[in-house]
Formats: structure tokens, C-alpha cells, sequence
């Protein structure tokens, strides 16, 4: 029996060594003078690299369905990184790419699989929705 709520499994890569949001946040001044957070200039390279990526690969409509995320990190070193942090930068980069229509619980329902390895020769970001 064939179910048509069953979709094939979406694979996307992006090359490059994953980075979140949160960590490193530098103080920015506002126009009125008053200080606020921006992303780590790593990151905002990093996302600025995933985007184009993304978009040669991925060429359908925004997902607007309930999805797993399977994220697998391969990470260009060891240090200490929070798996969480690391979702929510990809969530916000793959929504940002048109890839998912928005990351919250009706569409992303889990994030079930994801992992963090270390690939020094070939860090990456591999997708799995």
C-alpha cells in the first residue's frame, strides 16, 4: 500500500565549517547610540556561503509540511559546540534559502539523527529532511 503523504527524502550539503548563531556575539552600536548583539562575522560569512549553495540545490517550493531536520555536522575541529545552537543557525539559513517555508513546530516537528562529528579535511553540513 502506498501512502501519498510519503515524500522522498530531501538531501542537501553545504560545504564549509558549521557555525551557530550564538556563540562569539559582537556589541554593535544602534543609530540612537545604544548598544545591541550582531552575529559573529564567522557566521555571517558562513550563512552568506550556505545560501547560494542551498539554491543550486534545492529548486521546489518552500516545504510547508511537517518534516524531520536530520542535521550531521562535520565540524573542522573538536572544540566545544552546543548541537542546538547549531540547529537553529541552519533552521534560520534553510528558511533564509526558501528551502523550508518556516522552522517552527508545524513544519519542523524534530530534529531526530542529528549529530556532531569532526572532519578536519572536509567539514560539512549534510541535510537529510
Amino acid at each position: 500500500m502506498h501512502d501519498d503523504n510519503i515524500r522522498d527524502e530531501i538531501h542537501l550539503t553545504i560545504l564549509g565549517n558549521p557555525r551557530p548563531k550564538k556563540n562569539n556575539m559582537r556589541p554593535a552600536r544602534r543609530r540612537n547610540g545604544s548598544l545591541m548583539l550582531i552575529q559573529s562575522q564567522n557566521y555571517i560569512d558562513f550563512a552568506s556561503s550556505a545560501k547560494p549553495q542551498l539554491l543550486q540545490q534545492y529548486k521546489d517550493n518552500a516545504i510547508d509540511y511537517a518534516v524531520n531536520v536530520k542535521l550531521v555536522y562535520y565540524r573542522a575541529d573538536n572544540r566545544r559546540t552546543d548541537l542546538v545552537n547549531l540547529q537553529n543557525a541552519t533552521l534560520d539559513i534553510l528558511v533564509d534559502a526558501g528551502v523550508l517555508a518556516d522552522d517552527n513546530y508545524k513544519i519542523v516537528q524534530s530534529c531526530d539523527g542529528s549529530r556532531v562529528y569532526v572532519d578536519k579535511d572536509n567539514p560539512r553540513t549534510e541535510i537529510y529532511i
